[in-house]
């Protein structure tokens, strides 16, 4: 299997989850229209999130492009070893690469650094496919990073960036309140009502449910939460702006204030690299 079937094969996945999507999405619509639950609200947010979707797309095309030069060269002078592309390549890589983006999507929750751009993704008091848009505009760069040590497996750049692109693209059509259960397989799939415990701000429902296509590593790693009821959509602290700049950045304000106000190199680095709300009096009553 050349590196070209590869790149076919994974422009043919993604859209065929955008069709998934965007058929949801229209479901969505229509429920929303006749039974009035789609408000004024709903209409400014999916184009607040499309507004942050472009800076992302923007962004991603460089460090998409930066990226793959990097795997190339990584991958020809260092690993000497090598899966062969096949159809098993294919399937392993996607399992490997969901098993990635789980520890990716668990640390963008604990560390702070990386919080101040997943947070955009978790602003939205709504839920509904265009959620999926929200994006911060440099999360893909801590997704390319976190992903390179795939090469070492011996997957080949092409695989990577298949197995990446798969795992994100299913995960749009799952942010949605149209699809109630899947039955059993809630046991191994992420499913919408996984995924909507993952956008709760209850304190029952924050840092579960990190899962890509799998929700087995919740269930392996202890995150695995079950939705037993609707949840509450956001974020923790209370944060109301449809300002597209304000919800791309709304994090930083507050990280560069506490990063000004560090007395020492540990408190800085605390701030930067410890959970979000990590304060310095937690470290010295330990």
């Amino acid at each position: 299997m050349s590196a070209t079937e590869i790149d076919f094969l994974s422009f043919r996945l993604e859209v065929g989850f955008f069709i998934i999507s965007a058929m949801v999405f229209g479901m969505e619509a229509i429920k929303g229209f006749f039974n009035h639950s789609w408000k004024k609200r709903t209409a400014i947010e999916i184009v607040v999130n499309l507004f942050t979707q472009l800076p992302y797309n923007i962004i991603q095309i460089a460090v998409f492009a930066g990226a793959y030069a990097f795997y190339v060269w990584v991958s020809s002078h260092f690993i000497p070893w090598r899966i062969e592309n096949s159809l098993f390549a294919l399937i392993m890589v996607v399992l490997v690469a969901d098993f990635f983006y789980y520890w990716e999507h668990r640390l963008a929750h604990q560390i702070r650094l990386l919080w101040v751009q997943h947070a955009v993704h978790h602003s939205s008091k709504q839920m509904n496919v265009s959620t999926a848009m929200r994006v911060g505009p440099f999360e893909g760069v801590w997704a390319m990073l976190i992903s390179t040590p795939m090469l070492l497996l011996g997957f080949s750049p092409e695989l990577v960036v298949f197995g990446m692109f798969t795992v994100i693209s299913y995960q749009a059509w799952i942010h949605t309140e149209l699809v109630k259960t899947l039955g059993p397989l809630e046991i191994f799939l992420n499913t919408p009502s996984a995924h909507r415990v993952h956008h709760g701000k209850a304190s029952e429902h924050q840092d579960k449910n990190f899962g890509g296509i799998l929700i087995v590593w919740d269930r392996l790693f202890g995150t695995y939460q079950a939705e037993h009821k609707r949840p509450e959509y956001g974020l923790a602290r209370d944060f109301q702006s449809i300002n597209p700049l304000k919800v791309c950045f709304s994090e930083y304000p507050d990280l560069i204030k506490d990063l000004k106000q560090a007395s020492t190199l540990r408190e800085f680095f605390g701030y930067l690299f410890y959970p979000p709300g990590w304060k310095p009096t937690f470290i010295n009553n330990s």
